[in-house]
């Protein structure tokens, strides 16, 4: 695609394509889902042939070859269906309506935690809730036989997006604020698709013969990052959707849930903690203590960059207060107690909670480690930030592993560790 200099006309135009497809299940609804399930289908059936093939020449395990057959069967199966009855279209649209109430359910959450903490933009929050779960709910009590109203519904949604990512284009400039460089704008990938990347990832390098770790990649010799970024992978509960901390100075920078004793809904929500640390120290902590890989992407900066992520970093400092986490036993399946106090018995790393602005409280899905990282590489201009939904660690490597492939980008080296 050409360069395009003019983003907020680009995504405006990305707007009205969304609206077009809209119209087009709205009033065409039969031609636009055969497109849709076609397309899908396809691209199931060719990335698992692909994964058969690797599997082959990489001499991998069996099961893996026997889990993408079973793929390509259940594929096949499902299309043989789809060419005989409405079932998958039935299948569609209860999904749609399932994602809707998802997104519904972030949107609640997020609102009650900024509504507690008096943060600014929290009506923004309850209307998107409201009007997820509009359509949420639309899709399940519609009746059965009537596809002509669901699709409707799907394209009303679609383009009410298409609308919705117009004005955000247009206005979103005035909103950053004038001490901020400017951001270009992108739409990325659904919060169900993105969250497994990370967890890909983390199977790709372990399948992989040829993954060169604990060795830094670079484009060119001789430029150093100036700012990293480090996605965690593990392979248990909310380490599958990874976790993303900031390294500036040669200290970490990292924001999460790491109060157990504040945790509610899972360790889902919970006090905000911020902490730093030594790079080197953080990163043997993390290969022992944790179990993780790491993915490390190095990132470099103008001057000007540079001063706004000063600046920014600045910011946040005026906002915290110190932090001494409970020695109390948390895991009593494992007698440890919680993860940041044997942080700072490891490393002496610095802790503290906020006293105040929407990263107080932690939330999973919204004010999460993404969201601070943002906050801070965002004023470096990188083109990540999401206009609709919420960015999670998945977002993150699947932009920054595109950006090192590109030759002349701000992402200069890339490390693994594990």
């Amino acid at each position: 695609m050409p360069k395009v200099t003019n983003k907020t006309l680009y995504y405006i135009i990305n707007g009205i394509l969304t609206c077009i497809l809209g119209g087009i299940l709205a009033f065409n609804r039969a031609i636009g889902i055969q497109w849709l399930i076609d397309i899908f289908f396809l691209y199931v059936i060719l990335t698992n042939i692909l994964d058969i093939f690797i599997t082959l020449f990489t001499k991998e395990k069996k099961l893996t070859i026997f889990s993408n057959i079973l793929r390509i069967i259940i594929i096949l199966v499902l299309k043989t269906i789809n060419l005989t009855t409405s079932l998958s279209t039935s299948l569609l649209i209860s999904f749609v309506g399932i994602y809707q109430l998802f997104e519904a359910t972030i949107n609640y959450i997020t609102f009650y935690l900024y509504y507690t903490n008096k943060i600014s933009g929290k009506y923004r929050y309850l209307i998107d809730a409201l009007l997820y779960t509009a359509f949420g709910l639309g899709c399940f009590f519609i009746h059965r036989n009537e596809y002509k109203l669901q699709f409707y519904l799907i394209g009303a949604y679609l383009f009410l997006l298409g609308l919705s990512l117009i004005r955000d284009s247009i206005f979103y400039k005035s909103d950053l604020g004038k001490t901020q460089l400017k951001r270009a704008f992108r739409m990325n990938l659904p919060i169900f698709i993105t969250a497994f990347i990370p967890m890909k990832s983390l199977e790709h390098i372990n399948k992989s013969t040829t993954a060169k770790l604990n060795e830094t990649q670079w484009k060119q010799q001789g430029q150093p990052a100036d700012l990293e970024v480090f996605i965690h992978v593990s392979d248990d509960g909310f380490g599958k959707m990874g976790h993303v901390d900031l390294c500036y100075n040669n200290e970490i920078i990292s924001y999460g849930c790491y109060d157990a004793l504040s945790t509610h809904l899972g360790g889902s929500i919970g006090d905000g903690v911020l902490f730093k640390v030594d790079r080197n120290q953080y990163i043997e902590f993390c290969k022992v203590e944790s179990n993780k890989t790491l993915f490390c992407y190095g990132l470099s900066l103008s001057p000007k960059q540079k001063e706004a992520v000063d600046k920014k970093i600045d910011e946040l400092h005026q906002l915290l207060i110190p932090f001494n986490p409970s020695g109390k036993i948390v895991n009593e399946k494992a007698n440890l107690p919680m993860y940041s106090y044997r942080l700072k018995q490891a490393t002496n790393a610095e802790l503290y909670k906020f006293k105040a602005s929407k990263f107080k409280k932690y939330f999973v899905m919204s004010t999460n480690c993404v969201l601070l990282a943002d906050t801070i590489i965002g004023q470096a201009g990188i083109d990540i930030l999401s206009l609709r939904g919420f960015i999670n660690p998945g977002t993150y490597l699947n932009y920054l592993e595109k950006q090192y492939q590109r030759p002349n980008s701000i992402v200069i080296s890339k490390t693994i560790y594990q």
